[in-house]
């Protein structure tokens, strides 16, 4: 099973390749990250994989922690998913993934969440006193529908520049990302979650 080191090892040879395959465009300039049936994707994570592609195309993950990585970096444009959460089976149920965005071998990258905070932005950055310190841009509460239902996220990145929009209303931007060219992962983050759409779609195109 491969590393994380070596799923960024591969996004970093990916990247002086060229971008995407274009297996499948939905629409004019979009490629479906899934095009490929997960080909070109990777998992941090070790045994039975979570993530499972179902015949009518939807990305399954039941509760795990780690991420699911395609295979190539990504410079500016932008991204599109649909995401949702089983309907809730008893009451205080927490909702929790997450995107990566210009992840590299040496950073983080920047997240956003999915779920009860959706469209937050959040990154881990080295003080002035060479401790973590968490950066985090909220976004307005409300803007994710009831689990059961699907949401449109879309991630517009330019330079280092990152807009968020949920449901078609902004949800965040954060302009400090440490790189202008990175991998895009999914997050596992302890629920299960489903995904139909990945798409992605070059500035300008």
């Amino acid at each position: 099973m491969r590393t994380l080191l070596t799923i960024l090892g591969i996004g970093f040879a990916a990247s002086v390749l060229g971008g995407p395959p274009a297996a499948s465009q939905p629409q004019d300039s979009w490629h479906d990250l899934l095009g490929r049936d997960l080909r070109d994707w990777s998992r941090s994570g070790s045994g039975p994989s979570p993530w499972q592609l179902s015949s009518d195309r939807v990305l399954v993950c039941a509760p795990a922690n780690e991420i699911y990585v395609p295979e190539w970096e990504f410079g500016d444009g932008t991204l599109r998913i649909e995401y949702k959460f089983p309907r809730d089976k008893g009451k205080n149920v927490v909702h929790r993934a997450g995107l990566r965005v210009r992840k590299t071998v040496d950073t983080n990258g920047c997240k956003v969440s999915l779920g009860d905070d959706c469209g937050t932005i959040s990154t881990t950055i080295i003080g002035s006193s060479d401790r973590e310190k968490l950066i985090e841009v909220k976004a307005p509460q409300g803007l994710a529908k009831p689990a059961g239902q699907w949401n449109e996220v879309m991630v517009r990145l330019s330079g280092r520049t990152m807009t968020v929009i949920v449901n078609g209303k902004e949800a965040a931007t954060y302009d400090r990302c440490e790189v202008d060219i990175g991998l895009i992962a999914l997050e596992a983050d302890g629920s299960e979650v489903e995904y139909r759409t990945v798409w992605w779609k070059e500035i300008g195109k």
